[in-house]
């Protein structure tokens, strides 16, 4: 019996993330949402740091492939594989499960008080990185962002017709 769910999604880092859309969805059939961008404050071990992060998701799915465009001296400063992300109904425990078992908590990216709110980012044999996401906050953004909105937002709705009086 696994611990662990399935993943729902793979992450790989890449150096152009308009390149890497145009290849692989070339190549292997796949169409992208919008593409994301913003700043998060990630914690590791050597403290906190901002990073602009810019991401897209497949919309092949699941598993769904995430794109990330490489950020030099971050987490994702290295192309390649990053990630397998796997849903949580309790994020917090199942870090702790992990490093029961060796695999260091690499990073999180946190709230300004601290406060974990997703990139939950664990380390263990051979580079492989498990990205804990919590289902209940994080399913319904994803939902939305697959829908055409952005990720955490609802997508935008449809227009209206407006009646004449």
């Amino acid at each position: 019996m696994a611990l662990i769910t399935p993943p729902y999604h793979f992450g790989l880092v890449v150096d152009d993330l308009e390149e890497a859309k145009h290849a692989i969805g070339g190549a292997l059939g796949m169409t992208w949402a919008k593409t994301q961008r913003r700043t998060s404050m990630l914690e590791s071990a050597s403290g906190r740091e901002s990073v602009e992060v810019c991401f897209v998701y497949s919309l092949q799915g699941p598993p769904y492939l995430e794109l990330i465009e490489r950020r030099e001296g971050s987490i994702f400063g290295h192309a390649g594989l990053h990630h397998i992300g796997v849903w949580s109904d309790d994020p917090p425990a199942e870090s702790s499960r992990l490093q029961d078992h060796g695999w260091e908590r690499e990073s999180v990216t946190v709230k300004p008080d601290g406060s974990w709110i997703g990139g939950l980012y664990h380390l263990g044999i051979g580079g492989l990185r498990v990205e804990i996401v919590d289902i209940g906050a994080s399913g319904p953004k994803l939902a939305c962002y697959l829908t055409g909105g952005d990720y955490g937002l609802p997508p935008p709705e449809a227009p209206t017709a407006r009646r004449e009086t």
